[in-house]
């Protein structure tokens, strides 16, 4: 990868590396512990799928509204957002109760990530020289697979 400018520019794309390695986390992590949440919680199979369901509809929900976000404040800002959203409404997954306020986190955590994924690769292209592009963007998505193998392998064995 190729940089346009200086040293600020790999600090912030390896940065923009790291918390998509966080993201994958966030959004895997869930999937490793779904045998302990099911007994914890006295559920089954469908209380699992609500779960993940309430997960994909804040993505959806919010993709549009991220993008708006991001049209008005800018991409960064809105990675930083997203990233805190995400990151902060997965460890408050932990402290939960009951199934319920694991939904509506999951919700919360799929809300944040919304708003990560398309600035940061806007962020990911501007940073790197004409002609680095795709090597950036790849890199940056493969940073999401590193995260999804921490997360579903790393907890599921109590890491």
């Amino acid at each position: 990868m190729s940089f346009d400018k200086n040293s600020t520019n790999r600090a912030a794309v390896a940065s923009l590396i790291l918390g998509r390695v966080v993201y994958g986390i966030n959004w895997w992590n869930i999937a490793a512990v779904f045998s302990l949440i099911a007994s914890e919680f006295q559920q089954d199979i469908s209380g699992l799928g609500v779960v993940t369901a309430a997960f994909y509809i804040g993505i959806g929900a919010f993709q549009i509204p991220g993008g708006i976000l991001a049209a008005k404040k800018g991409p960064r800002l809105t990675v930083i957002y997203g990233t805190t959203i995400a990151s902060f409404s997965a460890l408050l997954t932990g402290f939960a109760k009951n199934l319920a306020e694991i939904a509506v986190l999951r919700f919360i955590v799929g809300a944040g990530m919304a708003l990560v994924f398309a600035p940061a690769v806007v962020l990911v292209i501007r940073l790197l020289r004409k002609g680095s592009e795709g090597l950036g963007v790849g890199t940056y998505n493969s940073a999401f697979n590193l995260g999804g193998v921490i997360g579903l392998s790393g907890w599921a064995k109590g890491l």
